[in-house]
C-alpha cells in the first residue's frame, strides 16, 4: 500500500475521569503512562464496536498520555487506511476495554491461570455471576485450572453488555467448545434487562 492511502488521525482512548457506570471507578495516571508505553512497544489492534472479527487497518500508532484541566488522557496519534477512515468520522468515538481480576482473585493473586478467561461488562455482571460461571466450567475436571473470570471495563462508550471469551486453541481441542458454553450461558440467562450500578 502507497502512503497516500493512509490518513494521519487521533483521539483520546480513555482518561482518568471517573466513570459513574463503573461506581465511581477510575484508572490511576501510571495505568494511562503503563498503557502508552505497551502501545509504542507493541501497537494497537483496532475493532469496531470491540468486535474481533471486524479489524480496523491502522499503523503507526503511537499513544502518550496528556493532562487537560486536571483530567489525564490517554492519546494516540495514528494512521488509518483511507477505506476505513469512514469509521472514525461517523462513530462517537474511541473507545478501550480493559479487563482485571474480580476481587477475589486480585487479593490472592490469582486471575491469571490462562487456558480459558472470560470476562464480562462490570456494569452489567457482578463477581458473583462471574464466579457462576467459572463454576459451570470447573464442573468438567479438564477445565480446572485454566480458567480465568475478570471484570471488564469499556471505555470512551456507554457501556454495553458485552461478554467476552478468549480461549486458548489446545484448551478448546482438549475440552471442546460445549463446556466453555456452559459457561457462557450461566451469564447469558437470565439476560441482564437493567444496568446494575456498581457501588
Amino acid at each position: 500500500m502507497s502512503d497516500s492511502e493512509w490518513l494521519a488521525k487521533r483521539g483520546i482512548m480513555m482518561t482518568d475521569e471517573r466513570i459513574s457506570a463503573y461506581g465511581g471507578f477510575s484508572v490511576p495516571v501510571e495505568f494511562l503512562e503503563d498503557a502508552a508505553a505497551q502501545i509504542n512497544r507493541q501497537g494497537l489492534p483496532m475493532q469496531l464496536g470491540h468486535d474481533l472479527a471486524r479489524p480496523l487497518r491502522v499503523r503507526n500508532v503511537r499513544a502518550y498520555v496528556h493532562a487537560d484541566e486536571g483530567v489525564n488522557q490517554l492519546w494516540c496519534n495514528l494512521e488509518v487506511h483511507q477505506d476505513d477512515v469512514r469509521w472514525f468520522e461517523t462513530l462517537p468515538g474511541m473507545s478501550v476495554t480493559m479487563t482485571l481480576p474480580i476481587e477475589r482473585d486480585s487479593r490472592v493473586g490469582r486471575g491469571t491461570r490462562g487456558g480459558v478467561t472470560i470476562s464480562a461488562d462490570h456494569a452489567w455482571f457482578d463477581d458473583d455471576s462471574l464466579v457462576a460461571a467459572e463454576s459451570a466450567l470447573t464442573v468438567d475436571e479438564r477445565c480446572d485450572e485454566t480458567i480465568s473470570i475478570k471484570r471488564a471495563y469499556q471505555f470512551g462508550l456507554v457501556p454495553d453488555p458485552q461478554i467476552y471469551v478468549d480461549v486458548a486453541y489446545a484448551v478448546l481441542l482438549s475440552i471442546g467448545a460445549n463446556v466453555i458454553w456452559d459457561g457462557v450461558k450461566v451469564l447469558l440467562a437470565p439476560p441482564p434487562d437493567t444496568r446494575r450500578v456498581v457501588s
